[in-house]
């Protein structure tokens, strides 16, 4: 499917509902620019929502949706764009290691990693985590 028709498969626009993440323009260099709650996200139990297989489809479908923005960027910027920004928000992350939701994503997060350190290339220029726990700093 073509990503950016309105035909999304249900499954993948459930997943985007839950997961808290957004595209959010670019930086200056033309870089598409993602900010993500991952902190929101573990304490959410929203993994539970869906079903794994759901969840790697979504994000597989996300990365594709990588190289499109850095595509649409080099035509805007009339230059190559090959990476992107990645900022992630921790906050809530604590509450979530309390309340033990936490494990519940640790194998999700597993699976995703797997899969995209096999599948594709390293895109990302610069990743930026905030509200890190000092527990993890």
């Amino acid at each position: 499917q073509h990503l950016t028709s309105c035909n999304i498969p249900p499954n993948i626009q459930k997943c985007q509902r839950l997961r808290v993440g957004i595209w959010a323009g670019v930086d200056r260099q033309s870089r598409p620019v993602v900010f993500e709650r991952l902190g929101q996200f573990f304490g959410s139990g929203n993994v539970r929502q869906v079903s794994q297989e759901d969840w790697m489809t979504s994000y597989l479908y996300f990365l594709e949706m990588h190289f499109f923005k850095m595509r649409e960027s080099a035509k805007q910027s009339g230059r190559a764009v090959n990476r992107i920004v990645y900022f992630a928000d921790f906050q809530g992350v604590i509450s979530s290691i309390l309340n033990r939701k936490i494990w519940k994503v640790i194998p999700l997060l597993k699976s995703l990693v797997n899969t995209v350190e096999c599948h594709y290339p390293e895109i990302v220029d610069h990743i930026t985590l905030f509200n890190v726990p000092r527990v993890a700093s």
